[in-house]
């Protein structure tokens, strides 16, 4: 709760003290400096310590009377909370009493006002939600913890993100739960944490729970989280309570969020705010009852006044989405990309402004070259917290304290090589010993993704263990959350921890197979104590054989490689008793037939023939499983690759170089392309469907790129070659979604279509200051820039050269024919779906649902029909001959576009994927007409598969002037720009060398020993 001065006359002291009681019950920490017990102990320096309890205070209430009006001292204590910019509070404690220094101020009332306690408690209560408001007296850093609701007013960089977030989480109709989406270390918990909830905190009709982890067991996380917001508005349930409610029946979310916003004091509320943070947990950690019970109290309180926000690591993005349970909720994507190099420096100055720290000018440029990227944001915010170790207010953070830290890579490694050395003087244990403990901190899922993992502490193997971890703790390394039943645990702070430190990072690698095993037994482990099944002896012996070195030494009763825990142990135990006894009735029936065999040797001779032609046909069953098990471990590493693709894009290359060396076929290749194409810095967030495209090269050499959106804008990007750069303001003066965007040859007009038939032109001279011009087609207009067809576009008019624009193409606001020529008119698509559907409808900032509201797992196909279709024919009109068909299975096709050489055709449907076709003169079919069974025509050749990255279906298309870029924007709110210089080299056959070349080289001989157990070794990128 808020820290609340009590600012009074000597003669009020009486009323002083009821304020002080009533603001204490409401859970208020109230400074009184009459309070004998709270207050200024006799002996105490009084003037010093109110001046020190001014400066922390977030409020200071002020007991207006006329004895208040009279008191210097009171004039003072007005003053110093103006200075430290704390909350002034004016409490009327008399009839007509008012103060000049307080008269832009609203005044509670006290006279005849029964009700002045809770009218002070409301705005209290506020200022608490957005974090306090007196001086900050603590370091602004958290290290390599999140930002707290707590820490708001010190939580900078991501005030557009936060802007957007907001916004989109206002919009969410019924039944819809937002995913934060972005890799580890992005700021995804600070995010959702730190901004969201203090936003929404202070926002009228909003009721916001405390933030939690999922745990073990998130129900009940769930319920101490909604007892703790029954308690801030004085509703007096306990969890224990509220857990027994939420297990009794799947509706019992919605239920218990209407009572406890119908309840309490303060304003009225009709929407409760559930965050939930590491939402990876749901599948690292929590048993699968457990997550198919929590997801179905979120699916059905989705449908009351319940909106949820989950902060989630990108690679599980897909397994929420996959959630059986969550099949009925509606699922939102918000992807936050890492922070920017240019908001480097905020998170340095503004902080530390914040907390009263100087910043030397030399040390923010150069801890902002040092970080590199937003990736190393945790290293960045554990080297603040290092540097601000210690000061106070008014003092340096110096660019030699800096230099003796490491900089921003070496300040944790140093930091936590000290604390290793601290631990091994306090436990008198090895570092290797500790280290091989610290290791059991991380697991290995299925896919070989490594995330962090809690161990209880009492079941580590010693004291003198817990006492070396106890030293990490003490340290902010390593943390001890309260645990869903009310047990300890311990895990590391932040994942960086984990890769970051070379010595831990080492004691990882060394057990990846024993921990990837570990964590194989302890998910087994859980499904057999709900009844799931026991391992048979194979998989038992290959398991122990890992944790234990040998399956002997697990029977002799020796310890593992790894800490397993009491679970994982049992089940094992429970494996082998049964393969023990099944050994025994082995063991038994095996001499029942040895004297049946003394008999049968006859007839085993006179079969000796048969089993040499058996033995033959054995060899080849073997070799044949040996194929198989090979393309099975091809398959995991190219699931594997896929799960780490947005965070790792070189591990992800390399994972299909080692499934490309194993098992060379077109998958590995496919899956090689995707990595490739997908250009990390190629990623643009709108905010609102994408639903027109256009690029053209200026008379300056430069690519431009223009977005029309579903909320009547249009904006321009400049294409760099690290990233590309945002030009300017949005255009706005459309009245509907923009349907078409066509450039002049000289990139310094651009005019831009909507749906409601609307057409303006912009003057680009000046590409900071955008011009509206009254003239439609101010230029020649260039035939390259257009923009793909969508479905449902309208408009008219045609290039100044001839050629019909693509907007023309689609002429019907219904799915009508889609008419597209290649820019040297030799050939055309055609692109016609089967069904009619609904048109598209107009989309406003203020809803930015989907245009098509229905999301499908492939996409958000909506309406309209099921399948699509594609026919490249002669240019140009209707009824020329036809070359190539090909069809699409996830809805009628709703952009088109080819490459400026005619080569690629690239087309998006209902389906998340944007397609690739050959449509250069090699692939292509002899004209024909359109008589004869149209499935025997040749078919277009697709090159790959489509290209994977949007979260929702995309809506138009372009290529680059020089054909090296094709943009797609989507029903996401994103554009993606994909780098067709891979898409050659795969048409070329050149892939696997073209990889090689990016990602530097394959899987190392340990990791490919890891992922290719028994394999032998091969380098492809080696000579």
């Amino acid at each position: 709760m808020a820290r609340i001065f009590v600012s009074h006359a000597g003669s009020d002291g009486e009323l002083a003290d009821e304020i002080h009681q009533r603001l204490s019950e409401r859970q208020h920490q109230v400074f009184l400096a009459r309070n004998i017990r709270e207050g200024i102990p006799p002996g105490d320096l009084w003037k010093e310590r109110l001046h020190q309890e001014l400066r922390a205070a977030d409020a200071v209430v002020c007991v207006l009377t006329d004895a208040y009006n009279a008191s210097p001292w009171c004039a003072y204590e007005i003053g110093i909370a103006h200075e430290v910019g704390s909350l002034l509070v004016p409490l009327r404690a008399q009839p007509e009493a008012s103060s000049p220094l307080l008269a832009d101020r609203q005044y509670a009332v006290a006279v005849d006002n029964p009700q002045w306690a809770a009218d002070l408690d409301v705005a209290l209560r506020r200022i608490d939600a957005a974090g306090g408001r007196g001086v900050w007296e603590r370091s602004p850093f958290p290290g390599l913890r999140p930002f707290t609701r707590d820490m708001a007013r010190v939580f900078y960089g991501r005030d557009d993100e936060l802007r957007r977030l907001a916004h989109r989480l206002r919009a969410l109709s019924d039944r819809r739960l937002l995913l934060v989406v972005g890799g580890s270390g992005c700021g995804k918990s600070s995010l959702v944490s730190a901004g969201l909830t203090a936003r929404f905190s202070e926002e009228p009709g909003w009721m916001v729970a405390e933030p939690f982890v999922p745990g073990r067991d998130p129900t009940r996380k769930l319920a101490l989280a909604l007892a703790n917001a029954a308690g801030s508005v004085g509703v007096p349930w306990t969890a224990t309570e509220v857990d027994q409610r939420l297990r009794e029946e799947p509706g019992a979310l919605a239920s218990i969020t209407e009572e406890l916003l119908a309840a309490g004091s303060g304003p009225s509320r009709d929407r409760l705010l559930i965050v939930v943070d590491q939402g990876e947990e749901l599948f690292t950690r929590t048993p699968p009852q457990a997550r198919s019970w929590f997801a179905t109290l979120l699916s059905e309180g989705l449908g009351g006044p319940v909106r949820v926000v989950v902060a989630v690591r990108s690679e599980f993005q897909d397994q929420w989405f996959a959630v059986p349970e969550l099949r009925e909720a509606n699922l939102h994507a918000f992807p936050l990309r890492p922070l920017s190099r240019e908001m480097l420096s905020v998170v340095i100055t503004e902080p530390a402004r914040v907390a009263g720290l100087r910043v030397a000018p030399e040390l923010v440029s150069r801890m902002v070259e040092d970080t590199e990227a937003g990736e190393a944001l945790p290293l960045l915010a554990f080297t603040l917290e290092e540097l601000a170790r210690g000061l106070s207010r008014g003092d340096l953070l110096s660019a030699a304290r800096y230099d003796q830290l490491g900089g921003v890579r070496g300040a944790l490694a140093s930091r936590a090589d000290a604390v290793l050395e601290e631990a091994v003087a306090a436990a008198h244990l090895p570092r290797q010993v500790i280290l091989a403990s610290m290791a059991e901190l991380a697991t290995i899922d299925e896919a070989g993704r490594r995330t962090r993992r809690r161990v209880d502490f009492g079941e580590l193997s010693s004291d003198a263990l817990r006492t070396a971890f106890g030293v990490f703790v003490d340290q902010r390394l390593l943390s001890t959350p309260a645990e869903s039943l009310g047990t300890t645990a311990v895990g590391v702070v932040h994942e960086a921890l984990l890769t970051a430190w070379q010595p831990l990072d080492s004691a990882i690698r060394e057990r990846e197979a024993a921990l990837f095993t570990e964590g194989q037994v302890e998910r087994a482990a859980a499904a057999w104590a709900r009844g799931g099944p026991l391992w048979g002896a194979d998989r038992l012996t290959a398991a122990t054989t890992v944790l234990w070195g040998a399956h002997g030494q697990f029977g002799k009763g020796a310890e593992p490689v790894v800490n397993l825990n009491r679970a994982g142990r049992q089940f094992l135990a429970a494996c082998n008793q049964r393969a023990e006894s099944e050994a025994r009735r082995v063991r038994l029936r095996r001499r029942r037939v040895v004297s049946l065999l003394s008999i049968a040797l006859v007839v085993a001779l006179t079969a000796a023939a048969l089993a040499a032609v058996q033995t033959a046909y054995a060899r080849n069953a073997q070799r044949g499983a040996d194929r198989a098990r090979i393309a099975t471990l091809a398959r995991s590493l190219l699931t594997a690759a896929d799960d780490v693709r947005a965070t790792d894009r070189v591990k992800a290359l390399r994972l299909a170089l080692a499934a490309a060396a194993v098992h060379p076929d077109l998958a590995s290749q496919e899956n090689l392309l995707q990595s490739l194409a997908a250009d990390p810095t190629g990623v643009i967030t709108v905010g609102a469907p994408v639903t027109a495209l256009a690029f053209v090269r200026t008379d300056r050499g430069e690519i431009l790129l223009a977005a029309g959106a579903a909320d009547a804008s249009v904006r321009l990007w400049l294409l760099r070659a690290d990233e590309p750069a945002a030009v300017g303001s949005p255009l706005i003066g459309l009245h509907g979604p923009v349907t078409a965007l066509r450039f002049t040859t000289d990139g310094r007009s651009l005019t831009a279509d909507d749906s409601l038939r609307t057409t303006l032109a912009w003057d680009l001279t000046d590409l900071a200051a955008p011009r509206l011009t009254t003239d439609e087609h101010p230029g020649p207009t260039s035939p390259a820039s257009s923009g793909a067809t969508t479905s449902g576009a309208t408009t008219s008019g045609a290039t100044a050269d001839g050629l019909p624009s693509r907007a023309a193409a689609a002429r019907d606001e219904t799915f009508g024919p889609l008419l597209v020529p290649s820019r040297d008119l030799s050939i055309q698509v055609d692109a016609r779906p089967e069904r009619v559907a609904a048109p598209l409808r107009q989309v406003t900032s203020a809803d930015p649902a989907p245009v098509d509201d229905q999301q499908s797992a492939e996409g958000d196909a909506g309406p309209g029909p099921v399948t699509g279709a594609l026919t490249v024919r002669m240019c140009c009109g209707d009824g020329k001959p036809a070359l190539a068909k090909a069809d699409t299975d996830t809805g009628a096709v709703r952009a088109v576009a080819f490459s400026p050489d005619r080569r690629i055709l690239a087309s998006a449907d209902a389906g998340r994927g944007v397609r690739l076709w050959a449509t250069g003169p090699d692939s292509l079919g002899r004209p024909r007409g359109d008589t004869g069974d149209p499935t025997t025509w040749p078919r277009l050749k697709p090159i790959g598969q489509p290209l994977a990255g949007h979260t929702l279906s995309p809506l138009s298309l372009a290529f680059s002037p020089d054909g090296t870029v094709l943009a797609s924007g989507a029903n996401d709110g994103t554009i993606r720009l994909w780098d067709l210089a891979a898409v050659h080299e795969f048409v070329a056959k050149k892939i696997v060398t073209y990889a090689c070349q990016r990602a530097g080289r394959g899987l190392d001989a340990s990791s490919w020993q890891y992922y290719l157990p028994g394999v032998r070794f091969r380098d492809l990128c080696s000579p």
